[in-house]
Parts: C-alpha cells; sequence; structure tokens
C-alpha cells in the first residue's frame, strides 16, 4: 500500500505517518509513505512518472491551494485513488465530498478511526475489478471497473467510456464483444445495465428518473422499461453498501 500524507504541519505528519506504518505492520502489508507539505507539492507528484497514491490523508487549510481545491484536481486524474480528509475545520466536511472521499476525520483523533479508514481502502481496493479486454485492433486491454463511466453498445461493437477519456476529450475504447457479454463478465460489479444499449457506474450517477444523467457524461440515457425496476434496486443496493462502509 502506498500512503500519501499531506499537511502543512510537520508534528501532523509524523503522528499520521506512524499511525499508518503501525497499521501496515500490524497487517504484515507491505507499504511505503510519501509525505507533502503542501498541497503543491502533491500536484508537482502527480504530474510525474510517479506510482498511484492508495489512500491521501488531505488537510484542508493550507498555504497555497487548500485540501478543496486539490481535490477537485485529484478527481481527474488517477495517481491519488481514496482522500480521506484530517482536518479541524469540521464546517467544511460538505465541501470535501467526492466519489474519491472515503472519510472526514475531525483533529484530534484516535489510532483506531485511522486504521477503520484504512481498512476501507484495503476493502474498497478488493473490489476494484479489472476487466481484460481486446480493442477491434486486438490490443489487449486491461481496464478498472471503477474507471468506467458507461459502456453503449452499437451495431456490432461496444464503446468503453472511462472518467479519464471524457474528462480529456478523447475517444471511447471499442470492443467487439457485446453488451451482453460485458454484463457477464462484470456480474456482481456496479455496472448496472439500464437499457439494451447502456451500462452505467453508478459512482457517476446524477440523476435516475425518466433518462439518467451522469456527472460526467453530457447526452441523457434511456432507461429500458424491462431494465428500471431491477437497475434502480441495484443502484440503491449499492449506494447503501458503499455509505455504511465508508461510515
Amino acid at each position: 500500500m502506498r500512503i500519501g500524507i499531506c499537511d502543512d504541519s510537520p508534528e501532523m505528519r509524523q503522528e499520521i505517518k506512524n499511525m499508518c506504518e503501525a497499521y501496515c505492520e500490524e497487517n504484515g502489508m507491505e507499504h511505503e509513505i510519501v509525505l507533502f507539505e503542501s498541497g503543491e507539492e502533491v500536484l508537482e507528484y502527480i504530474e510525474k512518472k510517479t506510482p498511484i497514491i492508495d489512500a491521501l490523508f488531505l488537510d484542508i487549510e493550507m498555504p497555497g491551494i487548500n485540501g478543496i481545491q486539490l481535490m477537485d484536481v485529484l478527481l481527474d486524474c488517477d495517481k491519488v485513488w481514496r482522500i480521506i480528509y484530517v482536518s479541524g475545520y469540521v464546517n467544511r466536511m460538505p465541501d470535501a465530498y467526492s466519489i474519491k472521499t472515503i472519510g472526514f476525520i475531525p483533529k484530534p483523533f484516535s489510532y483506531d478511526i485511522i486504521t477503520n479508514k484504512l481498512n476501507t481502502v484495503v476493502n474498497e481496493k478488493k473490489k476494484n475489478t479489472i476487466i481484460s479486454i481486446r480493442d477491434i485492433h486486438s490490443k489487449p486491454l486491461n481496464i478498472n471497473i471503477e474507471d468506467i463511466v458507461l459502456i453503449k453498445a452499437d451495431g456490432s461493437y461496444t464503446y468503453i467510456y472511462t472518467k479519464q477519456m471524457l474528462s480529456q476529450g478523447k475517444s471511447a475504447f471499442i470492443s467487439s464483444k457485446t453488451l451482453g457479454d460485458m454484463e457477464k463478465e462484470t456480474r456482481g460489479s456496479r455496472l448496472t445495465r439500464v437499457h439494451k444499449s447502456f451500462m452505467i457506474n453508478p459512482d457517476y450517477l446524477k440523476t435516475f428518473a425518466k433518462m439518467v444523467e451522469l456527472t460526467c457524461y453530457s447526452e441523457p440515457i434511456p432507461i429500458g422499461r424491462s431494465y428500471r425496476e431491477i437497475a434502480k434496486r441495484k443502484i440503491l443496493e449499492y449506494g447503501k453498501s458503499t455509505i455504511q462502509g465508508r461510515l
């Protein structure tokens, strides 16, 4: 596990570091801890060819870019997987919510709450399975399910849209597998069939009414009559289990 700690206080960075090291040693876990004095140092890290940080402990009020502003940048990159806020500014808790945020730890804090959040990171990482496909040129691709926003069937092909490619205006991955094949391969995951031509990731769900709207996909998605109730139930169950896991 690779853990990042971003706080302008050297004492706070050391305290969190000691607790994270104790957790990893207790669980026999190989680990690396990266310390950052500011949000700018985190930005420098993600701009280089550096390994992914599995969990970033992040302060909110810091000189320069603050923790909320930094989160907005991290949402569109794959260098930080999960964010855990550690701050005395409890009133900023609503601003700290995001798809990557798994908790808000008020200062002062205990070892137990740090281990609880690290357990959540470990458990969610186990669920973030990878699907292996070949594109239309027979090039092998490995894609994290969490990164998939939606899968769209069009003729003999399926188009796989990921968060990163949508944010960068890139084209979708194209596979010769049918949507039915994709559904079978991802059974048990968060991906949900809402129409004969669409599967969506509920992590990016904005509204589910007459149509589906996703946070990072501009076009509304139709909901098939035969899929509506099953999809609605699956999305609610997924949301409930995710919230419970992060409490």
